[in-house]
């Protein structure tokens, strides 16, 4: 954030926006997601280990849910 705001012209105005546009940005995939989620497959049957992951594999996309899985793997905190 401070290197942030060092670089922004107006910081006191262009920091709020960011981090507001941010959090809309990820709140709506967020909430897309969840819908694609939900319309493909029923509450009862998604896999509570790796739900996208699994749905995907489900669907017969494969290439996408080895994506996604390596996604999660390198958010994973190591430690």
């Amino acid at each position: 954030m401070s290197t942030t705001a060092q670089e922004a012209k107006n910081p006191q105005r262009d920091l709020p926006i960011g981090i507001i546009a941010s959090l809309l940005i990820c709140t709506i995939l967020y909430i897309s997601v969840a819908g694609v989620l939900t319309a493909w497959l029923h509450w009862q049957d998604v896999n509570i280990e790796a739900p996208i992951a699994r749905a995907f594999l489900d669907r017969g996309l494969t290439t996408a849910s080895h994506v996604v899985t390596l996604g999660a793997l390198a958010g994973t905190d190591p430690a």
